[in-house]
């Protein structure tokens, strides 16, 4: 149950979705095993992964033009002078569910599945932008580390 909390963070969504997948698609639906533990990060993995409906709406959400930096600046650690409590789009992505504020970290995304989501949002533009594992220069043909062209 503490898994189930540090990961949800009361977002009722998260909570029923951990364990609708733990009990029907990660144990069988018949099954007469306890969840576990281990099912649970199973069916959180499963979760992100899948990027279920709920999970896409926070992309969708992200992209705000008002919200999307203030996603950013949590994200990258960054500090941003014109961001606080007050801000507009510091007040949307908090009514959103996107961000909270937390008395001892200060801003941060509501709950550990948002923030690897919301993660893979904004370094996707990145991870775009690498050339494939053929082009790089410090490869050699055996895939191991050519340590002459990093000099």
């Amino acid at each position: 149950m503490d898994y189930v909390w540090e990961q949800s963070q009361r977002q009722p969504w998260i909570v029923n979705n951990l364990f609708k997948r733990a009990t029907i698609k990660i144990l069988d639906e018949k099954s007469t095993e306890t969840v576990e533990l281990k099912h649970i990060i199973e069916a959180c993995r499963q979760m992100i992964d899948a990027r279920e409906t709920h999970l896409d709406l926070l992309v969708y959400r992200m992209q705000d033009a008002a919200v999307k930096p203030v996603v950013e600046t949590i994200i990258s650690g960054e500090m941003n002078m014109d961001l606080n409590l007050d801000s507009p789009g510091v007040q949307q992505a908090m009514d959103l569910g996107l961000v909270m504020f937390d008395t001892e970290k200060g801003l941060t995304i509501s709950n550990p599945i948002y923030t690897e989501i919301l993660t893979r949002v904004v370094n996707s533009s990145m991870q775009i932008m690498m050339p494939p594992p053929s082009n790089f220069k410090w490869q050699k043909p055996d895939g191991s580390l050519d340590m002459d062209s990093l000099l």
